[in-house]
């Protein structure tokens, strides 16, 4: 499966893959329903953090590393 982000994109375009389970438990230890996922380059870590400033209590970060795509 595959899915579309809206992205800031300054080059346009970028191909990703992430393990599924990986990112569904890690978005499970959320409170927060929306999040911000940052990405430098396919190869480096996607940091993933709570886009809610009234989640005071949640200062957690994510990083999930990528996978290669064929």
């Amino acid at each position: 499966d595959s899915l579309d982000i809206e992205t800031n994109l300054q080059d346009g375009y970028m191909n990703i893959g992430m393990k599924a389970s990986s990112m569904a438990d890690s978005l499970s230890r959320l409170a927060e329903s929306r999040v911000e996922m940052n990405f430098i380059d396919p190869s480096r870590a996607v940091v993933i953090t709570p886009v809610d400033p009234y989640v005071k209590d949640e200062t957690i970060t994510i990083l999930i590393m990528p996978m290669t795509l064929n």
